[in-house]
């Protein structure tokens, strides 16, 4: 009985890790696209700025 108690909660632990894992997958996603959208925008900012005000 304590085996399959073990056991269960093995197999619980070890479907919380892989959500767990593909959230955090979900989310270091999301956080580089975010990152990248703004360091393009700053770019941008940077190129464009001098481009709108030559004086």
């Amino acid at each position: 009985f304590v085996w399959k108690l073990i056991g269960n909660s093995v197999d619980v632990l070890m479907e919380l890790l892989l959500q767990l894992s593909q959230l955090v997958w979900t989310f270091s996603k999301a956080l580089q696209s975010l990152w990248s959208n703004c360091t393009n925008d700053k770019t941008i900012n940077k190129n464009g700025l001098p481009h709108r005000n030559p004086k």
